[in-house]
């Protein structure tokens, strides 16, 4: 039961928030409004030499096969293909029986377009890894506006991103490299006035 504890706090679907690796927006950020979030977890499946955390779940090949929690609840489902690999659509649930998580998994790999929601069914994130590791990344807000956009590349947000406010205007615009902010940072106000620049 240990093992099978670890292995679930190490699958794709569980995602954190890396404070460190982001300290240098804080500046243009609030805590309701994070300009980027750390995705390597899920995109460290993609890496081939890794194992499917899944392996240990594994039954009988081309079925169909759901995974409880440990006081019943649904939690995952999907199906496995005549390789024994997971394949097709995956679904993880919260404990009140709403999605959490689904997206397309080939070979035992995520790929194309991930949906992560909050646990009222609301979209929370959506994540393109129809690249390997590059994609493109969109956060939302409670409210169904968006909060974050940008790509990601080699695992890492990367390129040019925009960080919008509650309200839906634009909040910040400017390029990433492994991370980090580069360059020029213009900022905007809550009404979507332009009011300063900042370099990186």
């Amino acid at each position: 039961m240990k093992k099978l504890l670890l292995i679930l706090l190490c699958l794709p679907f569980f995602f954190g928030c890396s404070n460190q690796q982001h300290k240098e927006y804080e500046d243009i950020s609030s805590e309701n409004t994070p300009i980027l979030e750390d995705d390597n977890d899920l995109l460290e499946q993609l890496d081939e030499e890794k194992e499917d955390p899944f392996d240990v779940f594994r039954k009988p090949k081309d079925e169909f096969q759901k995974f409880y929690y440990e006081t019943g609840e649904l939690q995952f489902q999907g199906n496995y293909n005549s390789a024994n690999l997971r394949q097709g659509l995956w679904r993880e649930y919260f404990k009140n029986g709403k999605i959490k998580a689904e997206g397309s998994v080939l070979d035992g790999k995520e790929t194309g377009l991930w949906k992560f929601y909050y646990e009222d069914g609301r979209i929370e994130r959506e994540v393109d890894i129809s690249y390997g590791n590059n994609g493109y990344v969109k956060r939302y807000f409670k409210n169904g506006n968006i909060s974050f956009e940008g790509n990601m590349k080699d695992g890492a947000d990367d390129g040019f991103c925009k960080v919008y406010h509650e309200n839906g205007q634009l909040k910040a615009a400017g390029n990433i490299k492994n991370g980090k902010a580069v360059g020029s940072f213009k900022l905007y106000s809550e009404d979507g006035q332009f009011f300063k620049e900042k370099i990186y």
